[in-house]
């Protein structure tokens, strides 16, 4: 174990430790912080390393996630989404290897800013109908997919997603704990696969592994104090703010 960690610095560590707390933190209080998580993450770890290093990590928060919120998830939403989702997958997976982040993330960003100002057309016009509609569903639920391995990127795109179909907080949080939970148990065997997870990077996830158990109960301590416009505000905030350093980075 002792010589698994003298691969790494004691910066790498402490951010890799920091990173696993707010990834729990993200998946139960403060969805799109996600995002926040794996751009530091990507600062101080190379870039497929970071991938794998963090999904362990994100299951853990799911896992809690799921156990605190399960009765309000929108099962028929899910229902429709989750088949594209798979299949998203299996392309980002498949383009993993091809495409650079130097285009999956402004990609990524000029999304966001779309969903971000459909929202608020949606608030301004009043709009109930995108609820049911099958086409963004559809959408949505592939870019989610390829998102996710390409990056584990997917978190703000989901929050700005419900968001927009005005979910109330604690159904978007029931919602969002199913679907992560089902998409990273769907990933794990695939990063093993392609080797992003490693011997390695499993030791540092069974030391670290507590505090994403500690951040998981501080996000549900958050969400209880936090109120709905409040809530919606910050995911916004931080899917402008994800969308921006997609763009620039």
């Amino acid at each position: 174990m002792l010589s698994v960690f003298s691969n790494w610095d004691l910066a790498s560590l402490i951010v890799i430790g920091l990173c696993a707390f707010l990834a729990g933190v993200a998946k139960t209080g403060i969805p799109a912080l996600g995002i926040a998580v794996a751009a530091l993450l990507a600062a101080f770890v190379p870039a497929k390393i970071s991938i794998g290093l963090l999904l362990p990590f994100l299951i853990v928060g799911d896992t809690f996630a799921v156990l605190h919120y399960r009765q309000h998830a929108d099962l028929s939403l899910l229902k429709r989404l989750l088949p594209h989702v798979f299949i998203g997958i299996g392309i980002g997976a498949l383009i993993l290897h091809l495409v650079t982040n130097s285009f999956v993330r402004p990609f990524l960003g000029g999304l966001l800013i779309c969903l971000i100002t459909l929202d608020l057309m949606r608030r301004r016009f009043r709009w109930d109908e995108l609820h049911s509609n099958q086409f963004l569903a559809v959408a949505i639920g592939l870019l989610a997919g390829i998102c996710t391995v390409i990056g584990n990127s997917a978190g703000p795109l989901m929050a700005i997603y419900f968001v927009l179909l005005g979910m109330p907080k604690y159904r978007l949080m029931g919602t969002a704990a199913w679907f992560f939970f089902v998409v990273n148990i769907f990933k794990l065997p695939v990063f093993v696969a392609i080797n992003i997870i490693t011997w390695e990077t499993i030791a540092l996830f069974l030391f670290l592994f507590p505090l994403t158990v500690f951040g998981s109960v501080i996000g549900v301590k958050l969400l209880k104090h936090t109120n709905q416009i409040l809530f919606d505000r910050m995911i916004i905030a931080f899917a402008i703010l994800a969308a921006t350093w997609l763009i620039i980075s």
